[in-house]
Order: C-alpha cells, then structure tokens, then sequence
C-alpha cells in the first residue's frame, strides 16, 4: 500500500496498492506533472486536511513542518494548525490498508476543540458506531480517540463525518483505512 502526502496543502492526496511511482520525470525533467502511481485500486482524497475548528470544515491554515521517517522507512508528517502541533503517522494495516496515529498536542494548557474529518463522500454508508464507508468503497475505522460520537454533515454535495477531538497534551487518535 502506497499514500502520496501534499506537503503544499498538508494532507494525504491519495492512496493506491501495488508499485509505488517512477519519479524520474519530477526529479530530472523541468515543468512536469506530478508522478502517477504505477499500482491499481487508487483512492483520490478530497482536499481539505484531517482536521476542522469546527463541524462546519472551517479550518485555519496549516503550516508544514516537515517529516521524520523512523529507522523502519516508515514516515511521520509534522505540522501546525490551530494552535495545535501534530504528528500523523501511517503504518500499513492489515488488510492492505493503513492505520494513522495522529497525535494532536495543543501549544498551550488550553484543550482545543477540534473535528477530525473522518471520511469524505457523495454517499457514506454507516457500517457501525465506529466505521463508515463511501461510494468509492474507501471504509474508515476510528480505533481510539471520540469514536461513537460522530457527527455526519453534508457540506456543498459532499457529506463528511465529524469525529469530536479534545486536543491537549498529547491526544492520539487511530484510524485504520481499507479499500
């Protein structure tokens, strides 16, 4: 299983199983499109990142710190948004899929109050209190954190499901992604 990250945007753009990509042309060529994945069965995520200040998808910018890749190969994108540091990390799952550790952290003593935008899709079919599935046969799975307490909103055709978060001093949630 393969996700490609928009360090621009600060979020995941797709996921894909299978062969990863040839990159030559982004690395050697000028004015080239982006790299398409050489695998099968690709999922395009919305835009948007993975959290909201509030269950209406407002959300401030984020701001990009960067990533680690721990000793495994296995990378963690580091970034801001709402007065919160987080870590998202991606492990391959069982299944062929992923499951993410976001890990938010507010700045401050403050808990902030955050929604995590579980899945996004024209139709999402509830599978059960804690997964949730769309159209394009992507299912969701939240693992830890708020699960149970979702909040599902149509926003402009599209309707997205709302996990509540309390963000302190290090709040993790888990998401497992299959498809």
């Amino acid at each position: 299983v393969n996700l490609a990250f928009d360090a621009e945007t600060v979020r995941i753009a797709q996921f894909w199983k299978g062969r990863f990509l040839d990159a030559h042309g982004t690395w050697f060529d000028r004015f080239t499109p982006p790299a398409k994945p050489l695998g099968n069965d690709e999922i395009e995520l919305p835009s948007g990142g993975v959290l909201a200040v509030s269950s209406s998808g407002e959300a401030p910018p984020y701001q990009f710190g960067g990533y680690r890749i721990d000793p495994r190969g296995v990378p963690t994108f580091l970034y801001k948004f709402a007065g919160c540091e987080v870590q998202d990390r991606f492990e391959p799952a069982e299944a062929q899929g992923f499951r993410r550790y976001l890990t938010v952290a507010s700045s401050t003593d403050e808990v902030k109050k955050l929604w995590l935008r579980a899945i996004v899709g024209k139709e999402l079919k509830p599978i059960s209190s804690t997964e949730y599935q769309n159209e394009l046969g992507l299912r969701v799975s939240i693992e830890s954190g708020s699960a149970g307490r979702s909040l599902i909103k149509t926003i402009g055709g599209q309707s997205t499901c709302f996990i509540p978060v309390e963000a302190s001093l290090g709040t993790e949630i888990v998401v497992r992604y299959q498809w």
